[in-house]
């Protein structure tokens, strides 16, 4: 670990560097032994080779680069600062064809191999990502999102070098890796396919590699693996081709030849993939990436894989060191005075006063350091240090008491907690005899202040979020039991008794505050349909029948004892109890909770809609306080109470003083609220941050993440501790965010798992296109071939019209007055903003002179949607046509809300009349509404109702929703995913009907997400699914339909749907054997 010294002026932080004998060994370890001012290169992608077999171009760091094929030092290609990836390089060797998104979407330019200017080659807005050039032809294939419907609607194209002619979609299917033969007569594609790091996945949805004959519009599978087939690679002689597969326990090389029996494995790895290879002019030699460097080896495979060592002299556009000011910090605390702030900025703490606001350095150690807290006397700094790995909570001290925090100069820091565990969650009781913490996954300790006597108080699997009552006796908490359901508890803390379930709630209830007298115990809670609202609960019985009269008597007569007409003249000499002060009938602080049916004297303050956050009492013990839409809010301690704004104000609050003083941190600023106006103490802190150890950081806190929080604790059986060790490093170095995200997905990989990524932030920033120069290609709701005649018109689209019709066969003359002319792009013409009149001159097949069609184009994002529109309603069509319209068709894109609500509004509308329903969940990727549509589709059959005149039923508004239960087939395919494989599953575990299609991905756990530092969001997996009859993980175990039925590649698009029809079929047969038969109503007259 790197360490640091600080000085003032310069104020580096815990990430920047300190030089010395240890620090310079690590520093050559860091840059792989490369030393005079030289860098290591690593994580490229995108590696090629040029024809003569002597120079490598690649992606790295946002730019193409180019070297010798035997490595040394690489020289940067190009500079633009947007960034530049996926080379490709001309047959004549001449040229680089790239991909960047200088001009606002991903184009492909080409450059010169020697350097110079790039000239754009594709123009359309929706962007083209380079895939393949053209053995024969001055053409370029790239993949794009353009007008087709369904997931990941991607298209090849074919796009002529000439910018001037427009693309050409080779056929009507997504796939990517498009590689031509060598002759150009046929195209090697890949479909669907598990993420590119992970490691070790087998099933439906891995990816497929599929041979397309430009000839006969036909595609074969050459080879097919559990594993997958990814990264072919032609042959130069066309008879056969490499890819990339897993069938020998990590991603290796094979080789197929389309005349011999058996594919031959060229690379031999046992752990660790191999990436994007690609081969020589001459078919001698394969150049891929195998974990973090670039490789050769023979095309044979007859010897050994040989290392690339790259290194580079440029000075890159993302500094080893960057220059940050903090002006805002999330976590503050303020002596008793309110003279004095502690803060955290930058992963350090600071501390200042409220006059010269100059922060004054606290801590200054490679570790973050947050979470702090003022002792009341002041004397004591408490602080959660976080070195990545390891988390514990420290107290440190002034070495000179007599310093102010703001100017001393030296500290005395005691770690207060120990061990490997991670801790959070501290605070000190109102006495600060005791500390409390959380040790993960969910121990709630007390201790000595200086972590001496430690104690487990509670003991559970979800972290619990606790207050201290005020006299210190007892901890009000709010944990997650095994179904998610959080209730409120309080518990002695002298550990002698058992928590007592205050809440009792089956909705959540959470962040329990304690009153500041100690009578009563509020919190937020869900209990009227999604609704948050505020609830409380008197702990003494006496006070929670206490009626608002009794209350204004007591009132009353403490007002009338002043009067002086009801005083009693003194008598010379008076007994003590006659001079004490009468007390209040609930004043006794020695009145234990009354926990008899505590749970039923809960009272509601309703919210009616507000959010809520950050709950707090008032120091009267009257009222309450949170923070909802940027302000925080009061409400009297009453049920049915209103709520009011107190203050246009929001952060955490740290303290209140009394009723209407407030220490807070506003918009990340230490503040001080009072009779309504807001103080702020603003600061600016100047850092240099070391950003190999800022992300080397980042990397061990995403490590640790995974370490505690996976859902599996196996970890996949991974040695987590030597995963750590493999990717650190090449995290801390990483040049760029893109590179670093891939250290993550390599990380991330390792474990296997569905649901799980990294999404980094533009770090160092990133050049951003200035969107006022973007144009955009408008759709104008048609299809167009080479000739410019209309061959489909999008239903429900801009030229499906009144005014504005266009018809297969048209044929577009001109374009706003301009003629179109065939050395010029149609695609370039319309070119622009989306927010215009198009004019159109437009001559149909029988019409004798050309009409004019004024159409309002839409984006190709809204082309979509129509074309998936249209799809299903075909689909739709398909089902009534071929059962005669006894059965209905209903497809669910997403297991979310609103297709919910489609869903049940469907089952009326679709169902009514029909003696079956086709579910189709093909290409669901999920979300979280299985229970929702099992429950229409579960619905109990305990009776039927006829009323007079009326025949079969049962009342609707008594079903919890519109049901269904007539028999169904679903269809899934390897695109169901997550929460409609449960539903696919639970179709099958409770044998409501036949499940048709493939397999599903095997991709089910329930996820969250953690933040990493400022680097990015990862992707958590924190709950597993299991089925309840074997107790197989749903993760990488499909639902395996009753009946298998394949699609091909084009299938859909041409019409055919053999899973659809198979479905039909089946479902015949359902209805014939499983449709339900009530027994005739017989009357009580008639018994």
């Amino acid at each position: 670990m790197l360490l640091t010294t600080w000085s003032a002026p310069s104020r580096n932080l815990s990430f920047g560097l300190r030089m010395n004998a240890a620090s310079i060994v690590l520093t050559s370890l860091l840059t792989g032994g490369v030393s005079n001012g030289m860098s290591q290169i690593q994580l490229q992608s995108s590696a090629t080779i040029t024809p003569d077999s002597k120079t490598l171009v690649f992606a790295w760091a946002g730019d193409i680069w180019t070297s010798s094929l035997k490595g040394g030092k690489a020289n940067r290609l190009t500079y633009h600062p947007a960034p530049d990836d996926t080379p490709k390089v001309s047959r004549d060797g001449n040229f680089v064809f790239f991909n960047s998104d200088r001009t606002g979407s991903e184009q492909v330019f080409r450059i010169p191999i020697q350097g110079g200017t790039p000239d754009q080659i594709t123009f359309h807005s929706e962007g083209s990502s380079l895939e393949d050039l053209h053995p024969t032809k001055p053409v370029i294939l790239v993949r794009g999102y353009r007008d087709h419907s369904g997931r990941r609607p991607y298209r090849l194209i074919e796009k002529n070098l000439n910018p001037n002619e427009d693309e050409e979609i080779i056929f009507d299917a997504n796939a990517r890796y498009g590689r031509y033969s060598p002759d150009g007569k046929k195209l090697l594609i890949v479909r669907d396919g598990a993420p590119t790091y992970r490691k070790g996945y087998e099933g439906a949805q891995a990816s497929r590699l599929w041979l397309y004959d430009f000839t006969k519009e036909t595609f074969t599978e050459p080879v097919k693996d559990k594993t997958g087939c990814r990264y072919p690679i032609w042959a130069p002689d066309g008879k056969s081709f490499y890819y990339v597969t897993s069938r020998s326990g990590a991603y290796n090389i094979w080789q197929h030849q389309f005349n011999k029996e058996g594919d031959r494995q060229i690379t031999r790895y046992t752990d660790d993939s191999v990436f994007a290879p690609a081969i020589s002019a001459d078919g001698k030699t394969i150049v891929y990436r195998h974990l973090l460097d670039l490789h050769t080896i023979s095309s044979q495979g007859k010897a050994s894989p040989e290392k690339i060592d790259l290194y580079h002299r440029t000075t890159l556009e993302h500094p080893e060191s960057e220059t940050l000011t903090f002006r805002s910090t999330r976590d503050a605390t303020v002596t008793p005075t309110g003279l004095e702030w502690a803060f955290e900025a930058g992963g350090e703490i600071w501390a200042m006063d409220t006059l010269l606001k100059e922060p004054n350095q606290l801590t200054n150690s490679p570790a973050l350091e947050s979470d702090i807290y003022f002792a009341k006397n002041g004397k004591y700094l408490y602080y959660k240090k976080d070195n990545g790995v390891i988390v514990n909570y420290w107290r440190m001290s002034k070495t000179n008491s007599k310093e102010f925090w703001w100017n001393a100069e030296s500290f005395d820091h005691q770690p207060i907690t120990k061990g490997p565990k991670q801790k959070y969650s501290f605070s000190l009781s109102p006495d600060e005899e005791q500390i409390a913490y959380v040790e993960y996954p969910g121990t709630l300790y007390l201790a000595k202040p200086d972590g001496s006597e430690a104690r487990k108080l509670i003991e559970g699997w979800a972290s619990p979020s606790y207050v201290w009552s005020p006299d210190g006796k007892h901890i009000a908490y709010a944990v997650e039991d095994y179904n998610y359901n959080s209730d409120i508890y309080i518990i002695a803390t002298d550990g002698k008794s058992e928590p007592i379930n205050v809440s009792r709630h089956p909705d959540s209830d959470y962040s329990p505050v304690w009153s500041p007298d100690g009578k009563i115990l509020a919190f937020a809670g869900r209990r009227h349909s999604t609704q948050t609202d505020l609830f409380f609960v008197h702990l003494r019985r006496k006070t929670h029948f206490r009626s608002d009269r009794d209350a204004k008597i007591e009132s009353a007569r403490r007002a009338m004892s002043k009067d002086p007409q009801y005083k009693e003249e003194k008598k010379e000499e008076t007994t003590e109890a006659e001079t004490e002060k009468p007390k209040k009938e609930d004043d006794d602080p020695q009145d234990p909770i009354d926990f008899e049916d505590l749970y039923k004297r809960i009272q509601r303050i309703p919210l009616n809609g507000m959010s809520l956050s950050r709950l707090h009492w008032m120091p009267d013990s009257k009222n309450l306080t949170f923070q909802s839409d940027g302000s925080i809010h009061r409400v009297e301690a009453k049920a049915g109470a209103k709520p009011a704004v107190m203050a246009k104000a929001s952060g955490p609050i740290i303290r209140y003083s009394d009723n209407d003083k407030i220490y807070l941190v506003a918009d990340g600023v230490p503040s001080f609220f009072t009779k309504g106006r807001l103080s702020s103490y603003s600061f600016t802190i100047p850092i240099n941050r070391d950003r190999v150890q800022y992300q080397r950081m980042g990397f061990k806190i995403a490590w640790r993440v995974l370490r505690d929080r996976f859902y599996d604790g196996r970890l996949n059986n991974r040695d987590w501790d030597k995963i750590r060790t493999k990717y650190e490093l090449a995290a801390a170095n990483a040049p760029t965010a893109n590179e670093y995200a891939r250290v993550m997905a390599l990380l991330l990989g390792e474990l296997n798992a569905s649901h799980m990524g990294f999404y980094p932030n533009d770090f160092p920033k990133q050049w951003k296109f200035n969107e006022a120069w973007r144009s955009f290609t408008p759709h104008l709701g048609i299809r167009l071939d080479k000739k410019n005649e209309v061959t489909f018109v999008h239903p429900n689209g801009p030229a499906d019209r009144p005014g504005s019709r266009l018809h297969v066969g048209d044929r577009i003359l001109k374009v706003d007055d301009q003629a179109i002319r065939s050395d010029v792009s149609l695609t370039r013409t319309l070119n622009g903003r989306l927010d215009r009149d198009i004019h159109l001159s437009v001559k149909g097949e029988n019409e004798e002179a050309p009409r004019e069609v004024i159409i309002r184009p839409i984006s190709y994002s809204q082309a979509r949607a129509l074309a998936q529109s249209a799809h299903l309603d075909k689909r739709n069509t398909r089902v009534k046509n071929a059962s005669k319209d006894k059965i209905g068709y209903l497809h669910v894109a997403r297991m979310m809300w609103d297709e919910f609500e489609k869903f049940e509004h469907h089952i009326y509308e679709r169902g009514a009349g029909k003696d079956g329903l086709i579910i189709d969940v093909r290409d669901n990727g999920g979300g979280f509404t299985c229970d929702h549509l099992l429950t229409v589709l579960t619905q109990p059959m305990h009776a039927y109702t006829v009323g007079r005149n009326g025949a079969t039923g049962y009342p609707q508004d008594r079903h919890v929703y519109a049901s269904w239960n007539k028999p169904i087939v679903v269809i899934c395919n390897q695109n169901s995913f997550s929460n409609a494989e449960i539903f696919s599953h639970a179709i099958k575990t409770i044998d409501r009907g036949k499940l048709v299609g493939t397999p599903t991905a095997g991709g089910v756990i329930s996820t969250g997400s953690a933040t990493i530092l400022e680097l990015g969001r990862m992707r958590l997996p924190g709950r597993g699914w299991f089925l309840p009859h074997n107790g197989e993980d749903m993760e990488l175990y499909g639902a395996v339909p009753h009946f298998i039925v394949d699609v091909r590649p084009g299938d859909l698009s041409s019409g055919k749907d053999p899973q659809l029809d198979k479905a039909i079929e089946v479902l015949k047969k359902e209805v014939k054997e499983r449709s339900l038969k009530l027994a005739p109503p017989i009357y009580r007259s008639n018994r």
